[in-house]
């Protein structure tokens, strides 16, 4: 064997050792999260309405003026049943989004409530005691902000205002490729099709669920859904040696 095929194989070996390496680790990491959910513990960023104990690892403590911002959130979308004019009605009252740093030092909220902002917590069990992890929900240690009642009222009504409600068809304006194919390459959970309005147009991005739910505080940024499903037709493409394969995913 000559050098350079003696240094290819060994480059070769080195890369799969690094490869295996990193998928282990990433398992390890998948194991330990899920531990943690199982025991009650949180996972994932802080939360409006609550602290990260500093005594205790992964336990919340309530913040009880966060905790004020919370009820009110409730209640505003329970009396006026629109995310809007709930998000208008905490811009009025002075609240603003929870401000933290993360551990890479980026200061993260204290910004106005938004149509999202609101469905973002209206929707998270933490307020009810418990934990979200890999689409479950599980019992938490933490204590509940918002009751019961007050929470199966409000999700009520999200339902009942959700778009397609009364058999009525909402076009989508975009479809989604790889809705429940497409995986975060850094921390390995699922994608999640999303949209922003920017200049009256919408805009349709890929965003890691895991980073979305609050569970992992993932690197990896919004991805642009035209532009990633631009390149797996162009690989299936290649695969299919033609057009041919592509166009049923271009015309789904």
């Amino acid at each position: 064997m000559s050098h350079s095929e003696l240094d290819r194989t060994m480059v070769l070996l080195l890369l799969a050792m690094a490869q295996y390496e990193r998928k282990m680790t990433s398992e390890r990491v998948r194991r330990k999260i899920a531990w943690r959910a199982g025991q009650g513990l949180w996972n994932g960023l802080p939360v409006l309405g609550y602290d990260i104990s500093q005594t205790s690892k992964g336990s919340l403590v309530v913040n009880p003026k966060e905790a004020e911002i919370v009820r009110a959130m409730f209640e505003a979308y329970k009396e006026t049943r629109s995310l809007r004019e709930a998000s208008i009605r905490l811009n009025r009252l002075g609240y603003r989004t929870k401000k933290f740093t993360s551990r890479t030092g980026r200061k993260h909220g204290g910004n106005k409530f938004s149509k999202y902002t609101v469905w973002q917590w209206l929707t998270n069990p933490a307020y009810i005691g418990k934990i979200r992890h890999n689409g479950e929900i599980l019992p938490g240690r933490h204590p509940a902000i918002i009751e019961q009642k007050l929470w199966d009222e409000v999700h009520a009504i999200l339902k009942d205002e959700a778009p397609g409600r009364n058999g009525r068809v909402v076009e989508r304006k975009h479809n989604f490729l790889l809705e429940k194919l497409a995986f975060c390459g850094l921390c390995g959970s699922g994608m999640v099709p999303c949209y922003c309005r920017s200049k009256g147009e919408r805009h349709f991005y890929y965003r890691c669920r895991a980073k979305y739910d609050g569970e992992k505080d993932c690197k990896l940024p919004v991805v642009r859904a035209d532009e990633l499903e631009g390149l797996v037709i162009a690989e299936v493409r290649k695969m299919g040696n033609g057009q041919e394969m592509a166009r049923p995913l271009e015309h789904a």
